[in-house]
């Protein structure tokens, strides 16, 4: 068993204009020498922030824990 336990002071801010508008912080849960088929990311976006419109090509789960945000699916179709 490992536990992990979020920490913002130690979650890196995420640099890369190209995805992230504004302050975006990072801290890998589960990284990839953890489990071969299995990444865990707590992403926080601070007040403003947001991410460009992408896909992934594996599933991906999002937990809210704080605000709101828009999700969209393959068809298009916004939550």
């Amino acid at each position: 068993m490992k536990i992990i336990r979020q920490d913002q002071d130690a979650a890196r801010r995420a640099d890369n204009p190209a995805m992230f508008t504004g302050e975006v912080r990072m801290q890998n849960l589960v990284a990839e020498g953890d489990a071969p088929s299995q990444r865990v990311t707590a992403v926080t976006f601070l007040d403003g922030a947001r991410n460009a419109w992408h896909r992934h090509t594996t599933e991906q789960v999002l937990v809210v824990t704080h605000g709101e945000g828009i999700v969209a699916n393959d068809e298009g179709e916004r939550e």
